[in-house]
């Protein structure tokens, strides 16, 4: 079985990178990625048995973004969303924008798989699996170029952002009636993703399914405390992430010593603002952004700092990584109740959930429990963090099951 591997999330794919390390069942896997910014890709680790198709694929020149855009416009699925956009009532100048992008992307991305796939002398009835690592532009591109192959499938992973139609402006998601229609299966990352389907698309509820992501097994911390308070995070630094929030906590705690380490880069114009709240802080506060760190050492981290809570204040989710690699060591957790969050933190369990539009002094109160609990209230904590993580979030399961699932395909 082939398996063409299609990347095009703005951001580094890390833990498709850990995914990948369990593809040594496929005959050959061969990788497409498309740029979104100046992070795209740069870090995807090409395996044994792996190839680049073509990688950072993008337009040569606007002249060229334009050539794509009315071709993909011009094609009958193109026509077929503008036909649904007007119908549907949707159509402004932001909707067009995000359907020409989309439609430009599909089309360059379908033009250079066609052409490379092409050379690759992969038989006619060769079984072939199109997997899209999100459920966006790669699965049009697939739909476009699968008569090519008598025997091709095409799948797909929903995350957050890439199913969730209301967390797009415009309540708008490009070519979803045909994505849906045309693929083949859809793996959703969090029971939360799957709900949405059936409630909304569920004449496709038949061709989903939930297939969890997963962390390596790094044992729990012994070294987990909540007297010398220190507050772990990771993220991307987005407003969407609402690191702002933490700061402003920070700021309301006085009665006690308290340092907040987050991981992760981004926009540096955001970083400043959390930065300015975090100077009117008293002194009893510290802070440390570490910037990227590879998710390696990141994990090693883990294991050895005397860390006390993880907290994740995200406006949306699909279903972190970033807390099953906190839970996976025995850290409690302290998250907004969105996406699919809840299946890895339960709320006086492992942790505390907040509502979505939660005030600061929520949050205050949150950190305040943590940090009075007794030894025995706080390790019971980390051991139902770890035993959760047991239960459900295995890499090494939840990968060859994955696998598994699409070689049955």
């Amino acid at each position: 079985m082939v398996l063409v591997l299609i990347s095009e999330f703005m951001q580094d794919e890390i833990y498709l990178d850990i995914e990948s390390q369990y593809y040594d069942l496929f005959d050959r896997v061969i990788v497409f990625s498309l740029r979104g910014h100046m992070y795209a890709n740069k870090r995807l680790q090409i395996k044994n048995k792996m190839e680049y198709g073509a990688k950072d694929i993008f337009y040569k020149s606007n002249k060229e973004r334009i050539k794509f855009a009315i071709k993909g416009m011009m094609h009958p699925y193109g026509r077929q969303e503008m036909i649904y956009l007007k119908n549907s009532h949707k159509l402004n100048m932001s909707t067009f924008k995000n359907y020409l992008l989309f439609t430009a992307k599909a089309q360059l991305l379908a033009e250079k798989m066609e052409e490379v796939l092409g050379k690759c002398k992969i038989k006619n009835d060769e079984k072939i699996i199109f997997y899209s690592y999100r459920f966006g532009m790669g699965v049009l591109a697939a739909i476009r170029i699968r008569k090519r192959y008598k025997n091709a499938k095409i799948i797909a992973r929903c995350h957050g952002q890439d199913l969730f139609e209301f967390r797009n402006a415009d309540n708008y998601l490009p070519y979803r009636n045909i994505l849906y229609k045309k693929i083949d299966h859809i793996f959703c990352i969090s029971e939360d993703g799957k709900k949405y389907i059936e409630t909304k698309y569920s004449q496709y509820s038949k061709k989903t399914s939930v297939s969890l992501l997963g962390t390596s097994d790094m044992g729990i911390n012994e070294l987990l405390n909540n007297k010398t308070m220190i507050i772990v995070s990771c993220s991307r630094i987005a407003p969407i992430k609402r690191l702002e929030l933490i700061a402003k906590a920070l700021c309301g705690i006085e009665e006690f010593a308290v340092k907040w380490i987050h991981y992760g880069e981004g926009d540096l114009n955001y970083l400043k603002e959390i930065k300015q709240i975090l100077k009117k802080c008293k002194k009893n506060v510290e802070y440390s952004f570490e910037g990227f760190v590879d998710n390696e050492k990141l994990r090693n981290i883990y294991t050895k700092e005397q860390f006390s809570v993880f907290i994740n204040v995200s406006e949306s989710e699909g279903l972190p990584v970033s807390i099953m690699e906190a839970i996976s060591v025995g850290l409690p957790v302290v998250a907004t109740d969105v996406g699919g969050t809840r299946e890895a933190v339960i709320d006086k369990y492992n942790g505390f959930l907040l509502k979505k539009d939660f005030v600061v002094s929520e949050l205050i109160e949150a950190i305040q429990t943590i940090h009075e609990m007794n030894q025995d209230e706080y390790k019971l904590f980390c051991t139902n963090s770890r035993s959760l993580w047991k239960e459900k979030f295995s890499e090494s399961e939840n990968y060859r099951q994955f696998v598994d699932n699409i070689l049955e395909l």
